[in-house]
C-alpha cells in the first residue's frame, strides 16, 4: 500500500513539473508577440475598431511585424504603433477610413 502511495505521489510531482513551465511560460508577454504578416494584423484591427484599410497589396504582402493588439488604446495610437518600424504610413480620411502608403514621395502622390 505505502509503495503505491509513494509511486503515486512521484508521478504526480513528475507530472507537475513537466506542466508547470509550460504554464509559466504561457504568461510570458514575449511569447504574445509574434511575427505576423501586416495584413492579417490590419484585418484583425478592422473588425475590433470597425474600420476599412485601403493599400496597395504588393507594398504590404512581404511586411512582417511583431505585434499584439491593446485592448484600449485608440485606433490612432494602434496604428502609430503597427507602421512604427515599417517604411508604411498612413492617412485618415475621415469617418472610418484609412490608406497605409509608402513613406516617400512617390506614395504621398
Amino acid at each position: 500500500m505505502r509503495s503505491k502511495l509513494l509511486c503515486i505521489t512521484m508521478l504526480l510531482f513528475f507530472c507537475g513539473l513537466l506542466i508547470l513551465p509550460q504554464a509559466a511560460w504561457a504568461n510570458d508577454p514575449a511569447e504574445k508577440l509574434q511575427e505576423r504578416p501586416l495584413t492579417q494584423i490590419l484585418a484583425e484591427i478592422s473588425e475590433k475598431y470597425q474600420v476599412f484599410f485601403t493599400y496597395d497589396r504588393s507594398l504590404l504582402e512581404n511586411v512582417i511585424v511583431n505585434y499584439e493588439l491593446s485592448e484600449n488604446a485608440s485606433i490612432e495610437t494602434v496604428i502609430n504603433s503597427l507602421l512604427s518600424e515599417t517604411h508604411l504610413r498612413y492617412q485618415h480620411l475621415g469617418s472610418n477610413y484609412y490608406v497605409i502608403f509608402q513613406a516617400n514621395k512617390q506614395g504621398q502622390k
